[in-house]
């Protein structure tokens, strides 16, 4: 049987009849709004406590394996990267070495240039030198 307001009414009118005004409020108001039924008792919230924690426990638990998942794929993305910057700094230090070379074999081959040009003039400026002596 389903209590609606209309049997809570009749009740409320009843019980003032036979109790008065005041002791029928009383009573009313300690009366649950809806059915007995649907009223919580402390063993359905202890149990629905329970119920809960282990469903957040579970949820926990989930959270914890993905974002352990997720860590490592981030760590083996990292890792790759690493191993990308390694290969290019190696790639730039080859290229460094290359260079080096490259401007050592120019820079002695232009000193050797220098050399001979300015041992070329020494030796015609002595020449000149001579003939200018020779001459007079």
């Amino acid at each position: 049987m389903s209590v609606d307001e209309q049997s809570r009414h009749r009740l409320f009118t009843r019980l003032e009849e036979v109790l008065g005004a005041e002791e029928a409020t009383t009573l009313m108001d300690h009366l649950p709004p809806v059915g007995w039924a649907d009223v919580a008792t402390k063993r359905d919230l202890d149990q629905l406590a329970v119920a809960t924690k282990r469903d957040l426990d579970h949820l926990e638990e989930r959270f914890t394996a993905s974002f352990e998942a997720f860590q490592t794929r981030i760590d083996a993305r990292f890792d790759g990267m690493e191993a990308r910057f390694d290969a290019v700094d190696a790639k730039f230090e080859t290229q460094e070495h290359k260079l080096m070379a490259a401007f050592r074999s120019e820079m002695i081959a232009q000193t050797r240039t220098m050399i001979f040009a300015l041992v070329g003039t020494v030796v015609s400026l002595v020449a000149l030198v001579f003939a200018v002596i020779g001459i007079s």
